[in-house]
């Protein structure tokens, strides 16, 4: 798939099949694995030949804790769209919409991600002008594990302006994301000490003491400690968050 137009091309002409999906953990068709990798040639091949755009994998690989070599891939479970939307393929997410795709595709239960939330971690600005153009949910569930929603996605990784895009849209300040990805979007901002990011979910009303884990995890400040923000624990804390004992991690007085 990495730019192999003519192999592809030979392959589809000898009558492979297109909707194959690799065995073992490599639950992904050629359709996916082209979207990822951006490679719009072999994405015309493909549709040509009739590729189905929300086409899954029938058996989600399992998570890399569960595989004694760790060789979950990264497109396992995934529609096209999805793959697209996290590299942040802008003219295939558009092309892969008008075709029909289902933007609100659910995640792979395996760390996977909705369009949404793939194009809102990785900061793909027009991608997400764009999805949500389509309609997209801006609360979309999160993966059960390491999921996490569009907003917690964003806040992660410090994408102001789509934080901003996600908030206007509707966003909810206090979801909670997927086992071990299990805290609201202030948690995540404060994990990784994205000060603006925390300033606009605080005005935006989040909750400066809220939990993770259905009130048995951490606070946004223990996350914040936990990584040694000293600027995020002090506004953190000139707007109101206590230290205190918990079941989380990282806890203090």
């Amino acid at each position: 798939m990495h730019g192999h137009e003519q192999a592809v091309q030979m392959l589809v002409d000898a009558g492979a099949d297109i909707h194959f999906c690799g065995g073992n953990n490599i639950q992904r068709n050629a359709l996916q694995i082209a979207c990822g990798h951006g490679n719009e040639k072999v994405v015309d091949i493909l549709l040509r030949a009739g590729a189905k755009v929300n086409e899954v994998s029938s058996k989600p690989a399992r998570p890399a804790y569960w595989s004694p070599a760790s060789t979950v891939t990264r497109y396992n479970g995934r529609t096209a769209l999805q793959a697209a939307a996290e590299r942040g393929h802008e003219h295939l997410v558009s092309r892969l919409l008008e075709l029909g795709a289902d933007v609100n595709a659910p995640p792979s239960p395996t760390a996977g991600f909705t369009a949404l939330q793939a194009a809102a971690g990785g900061g793909y600005v027009a991608i997400v002008k764009l999805l949500l153009q389509h309609e997209a949910d801006v609360n979309g569930a999160p993966a059960k594990y390491k999921g996490y929603t569009a907003l917690q996605g964003a806040c992660l990784q410090g994408h102001l302006e789509v934080v901003d895009i996600l908030l206007q849209e509707g966003a909810d300040v206090h979801a909670i994301g997927g086992i071990y990805r299990d805290g609201m979007a202030l948690h995540a901002a404060a994990e990784k000490g994205h000060v603006d990011v925390i300033k606009r979910l605080i005005a935006a009303g989040a909750d400066v003491n809220a939990c993770g884990f259905k009130g048995r995890g951490q606070t946004a400040l223990q996350s914040a400690a936990a990584g040694g923000h000293d600027r995020a624990i002090q506004i953190l804390r000139d707007h109101g968050a206590i230290g205190r004992a918990g079941r989380g991690r990282f806890l203090f007085p």
